[in-house]
């Protein structure tokens, strides 16, 4: 005989699901698809407790293990990472391609489009995704200005809202600011 668990609950969407991450305390569970927004919802009972507007499907989420954090991507031409405590976007790194997959830790955000897979933060080796970032990632930022000026500036803002001495920073080769 086949043993069939009991249903604890289910939650309709607006559209197609096509991933979720659910914390292990099962304080939440996040779903995103092509409804161009990520649902977040309680683990426990099914109830929207938040929803995040996407400008676009959303292929890949994942969670922090103290569910503190999310961070998806998919059509939407960025990487955002999102607070579930204070309910925003506290990064938002511009991307080429379609992200299809992410995974996210305390030291490293990685993901993956097309015949590429990405990892920031260096996995815990030398700094974490949550470190203050170099000069030459605020410059590359700043120089892909040109494809998506608007989303370069959001995602430099971000950034400077969470490490304000980046104002100070400087090239370490050439001492540029």
């Amino acid at each position: 005989w086949l043993l069939v668990p009991d249903m604890v609950w289910e939650a309709e969407s607006e559209d197609f699901v096509y991933c979720l991450a659910l914390s292990p305390n099962l304080k939440f569970l996040v779903h995103a698809g092509t409804a161009y927004s990520v649902t977040v919802l309680d683990g426990k009972n099914g109830r929207m407790i938040h929803k995040i507007p996407c400008n676009g499907t959303v292929w890949g989420i994942a969670m922090l293990r103290d569910a503190s954090h999310i961070v998806y991507g998919g059509e939407t031409s960025s990487l955002s990472v999102f607070s579930l405590k204070s309910r925003a976007e506290v990064m938002q790194l511009p991307v080429k391609e379609i992200v299809y997959s992410v995974y996210f830790s305390d030291a490293s955000l990685c993901y993956a489009n097309g015949q590429d897979a990405s990892m920031l933060g260096q996995g815990g080796c030398q700094f974490s995704w949550q470190d203050q970032p170099s000069f030459e990632l605020l410059a590359g930022l700043l120089q892909a200005s040109s494809a998506s000026e608007e989303k370069s500036i959001h995602a430099v803002s971000l950034l400077m809202e969470r490490h304000p001495a980046l104002i100070n920073t400087r090239d370490s080769y050439s001492g540029m600011t």
